[in-house]
């Protein structure tokens, strides 16, 4: 295993995607804020999180059902082995699986609601090669717009694809106004969902 942070080791991403039941978004986001991510930022090489949320803009003739979730966090790693680190794993086991107390009384009012169960996925990704990376990146202060694309494998074409958008597609993106940098990242060979169904008829993205 590589050590979180050793020289060489690929940065990556864990990008949890959250939908929660109307009646508790504020609450959820409270805890997100306030407790879960400043508890995982304690972790050894968790370098950083950022939370989105998706704008209403889809491309002319999307449906709703194609959307993705509302909110989207984004964890910068140092190495993708963070996640099979102690620090990382022991945090998963806080109260054996049932996190601290204010997430134990956000799941209890969710149960006895009844209502819809919203829907929480996890996918990790590995920073690829950045041929433009060595442009260097306009910082601006908050808040900033993010552009996400994720697109599943490419049958067979996957090189071509990629070739193209590494040396034509985001070097043009990037020599327009407002467009400030692009990373590309490839999924790791980890998938998380809360149930069985989930994983059933989630279409995980390969980039």
């Amino acid at each position: 295993m590589t050590a979180p942070g050793k020289s060489g080791a690929r940065p990556a991403l864990l990008v949890p995607m959250k939908d929660f039941p109307q009646e508790f978004e504020a609450e959820e986001n409270l805890w997100y804020d306030y407790d879960h991510i400043p508890e995982r930022l304690l972790c050894e090489g968790m370098l950083s999180c950022e939370r989105l949320e998706r704008y209403p803009l889809e491309p002319v003739g999307w449906t709703p059902d194609q959307a993705w979730s509302r909110h989207i966090l984004v964890y910068r790693l140092a190495s993708i082995d963070v996640l099979k680190s102690p620090g990382y794993q022991l945090q998963k086991t806080l109260n054996n699986g049932r996190g601290s107390l204010w997430r134990q009384k956000v799941a209890a009012l969710k149960k006895a609601a009844q209502g819809p169960k919203g829907r929480s996925i996890r996918a990790a990704f590995i920073q690829r090669d950045m041929p433009w990376a060595a442009r260097r990146p306009i910082e601006l202060p908050e808040p900033r717009v993010y552009w996400v694309q994720f697109r599943h494998d490419m049958g067979g074409m996957d090189e071509a694809v990629n070739d193209f958008i590494d040396a034509r597609l985001a070097p043009e993106l990037l020599m327009l106004p407002g467009f400030l940098g692009c990373e590309r990242y490839e999924a790791a060979a980890m998938l998380y969902a809360k149930s069985a169904g989930e994983k059933a008829t989630f279409r995980h993205p390969k980039y």
